[in-house]
């Protein structure tokens, strides 16, 4: 009889084999964890792959919650007002889960914090929607960036400036790296 087996994975900075259910790999310390930046592109780019980013953390009840409730709305598409309520509710909960994911409050299906492993190429690639600011906790700024629409651009090419030249600080002062 075969014991019940724990799902592997690989850290993807020294390569060694780990739990799955783990966030910092015991080896190297560092967080392994899905990535904020992959979760947070797939709640805002492909709200139509309902539930996309649920399955991707490792939330497969709640993805497939979603994914039912959004096909009962298509199933009842003939009446027009049992569609719009199952649209709401999914869509509801994929704006609340977007706040969480933007304010790191979100968690993976292990209950673990998504990793927000601050790279280069993460945060110049997250200027592009206009929350590099929340990906390193500047939560403020990160408002008005978007309020004043990246100053008319300016704020924006002077942070992606800043970026590309590994002179952006997170919300402790440290330097943007890797």
């Amino acid at each position: 009889m075969e014991k019940n087996k724990t799902i592997k994975k690989i850290c993807p900075h020294c390569h060694s084999e780990i739990e799955a259910s783990l966030a910092i790999c015991p080896n190297c310390n560092e967080n392994v964890g899905k990535s904020w930046v992959i979760t947070y592109i797939l709640v805002t780019t492909l709200p139509l792959a309902i539930g996309a980013y649920n399955f991707y953390t490792k939330r497969t009840k709640i993805a497939a919650i979603q994914l039912i409730l959004m096909l009962l709305g298509i199933g009842l598409s003939h009446a027009f007002a049992g569609a719009i309520i199952f649209a709401s509710i999914v869509s509801v909960w994929i704006i609340i889960d977007y706040f969480r994911i933007l304010f790191n409050k979100f968690k993976d299906g292990y209950g673990n914090k998504l990793s927000k492993k601050v790279t280069i190429k993460s945060t110049a690639l997250l200027t592009l929607l206009g929350v590099h600011r929340f990906y390193v906790e500047r939560y403020v700024s990160g408002i008005f960036f978007i309020l004043t629409l990246g100053g008319l651009g300016i704020w924006w090419l002077a942070d992606l400036i800043a970026i590309l030249t590994g002179n952006f600080k997170d919300k402790e002062g440290n330097l943007i790296t890797e």
